[in-house]
């Protein structure tokens, strides 16, 4: 706004000029205008750009690390499921143990018990004869 009411106070008596006849005196101005009013856009357009390169590279930094954190959660699922089939062969192996341990510590007692169960049932079948 400021620039166009700047231009019509420098060139504002417009009704008798002939064609191009401030060519001379309008050209340095626009080239001027140009100039500035480029660099001004470019420079824009090269912040822009470097702003939208720079939220590229996060963006693919932030897919790079999801990708790495889908791979450690892949190495953890299968260290777990590697963990809950060990789980299950120490269980089995633990009552089998506790089993063959039970079993030694009594088995006197089960000798004794069986010996007298047979005592029982001889002792029967000789009165039943």
């Amino acid at each position: 706004m400021i620039y166009f009411f700047r231009f019509f106070k420098n060139f504002n008596n417009t009704s008798d000029l002939i064609t191009l006849s401030l060519d001379e005196e309008f050209k340095p101005v626009l080239k001027e205008n140009m100039r500035v009013f480029n660099e001004y856009e470019t420079n824009d357009v090269h912040n822009i750009k470097n702003q939208i390169s720079n939220i590229q590279n996060i963006i693919i930094e932030n897919i790079e690390k999801i990708l790495e954190r889908r791979e450690k959660i892949d190495i953890l699922v299968n260290k777990t499921e590697k963990l809950y089939q060990e789980n299950i062969n120490f269980r089995r192996q633990a009552m089998n143990f506790n089993f063959h341990m039970w079993l030694e510590n009594n088995r006197m007692t089960l000798y004794f018990i069986s010996s007298i169960i047979i005592f029982i049932f001889f002792i029967w079948s000789l009165y039943n004869v």
